[in-house]
């Protein structure tokens, strides 16, 4: 866990900064006494600690999340180093695409989510005018499907899910050719499909 140590570091700052912004904003919002003067100040400093504190917990990624792209890439490693390099020819490959749209709650911070958006969130329920409050989004989902002869029998080797626009995809592919898939030489059920120009 040691390698974990600046994000747990990061999070125990956020926690202590938001809650000492909070506890700060809370009290000098309801403080009416004259025992401390410029009230005001340590509020404005207390609503900086709540900001800076729920902005690091925001940007800093859950230490599980960490953790699972950590063993990936080590696994993605391992394959690379000492599995079997198959090259293989994208256009024989089978592309199969299901985009679709959807619509979507407009999102809102929920942190700094005012009573004047939720009320206009109702006031466009209540007119009829629900609609301003989705927004239409494009989801792409494309796969990639090889089939292999490996000793006489046809082995099949399944690409992640491609988030990208069918036209753009099929440019990428068109341009980059061929790619490698990697694959674990005791356990075959175990493979690296590589894709990784999709992301230059």
């Amino acid at each position: 866990m040691t390698q974990f140590r600046p994000l747990i570091l990061r999070r125990i700052l956020a926690y202590i900064l938001f809650g000492l912004g909070f506890i700060t904003v809370t009290f000098f919002r309801n403080y009416k006494g004259s025992f401390i003067s410029h009230e005001f100040l340590y509020w404005l400093v207390g609503l900086f600690f709540l900001l800076i504190g729920w902005a690091i917990l925001r940007y800093t990624p859950p230490i599980n999340e960490q953790l699972r792209k950590e063993q990936v890439a080590k696994m993605i490693s391992d394959l690379k180093i000492n599995g079997e390099k198959i090259k293989i020819e994208l256009s024989k490959c089978e592309l199969k695409s299901n985009d679709y749209s959807e619509e979507r709650e407009i999102p809102s911070d929920k942190a700094l989510t005012t009573s004047y958006t939720n009320d206009m969130k109702a006031i466009n329920i209540l007119t009829g005018n629900e609609m301003d409050n989705v927004q239409i989004v494009n989801v792409f989902q494309s796969i990639l499907i090889y089939k292999n002869n490996y000793m006489g029998k046809t082995e099949t080797f399944t690409s992640g899910i491609i988030p990208t626009e069918h036209t753009t995809l099929l440019f990428k592919i068109a341009s980059q050719k061929t790619t490698f898939i990697f694959v674990d030489k005791l356990d075959r059920s175990k493979y690296y499909f590589d894709l990784e120009f999709l992301s230059n």
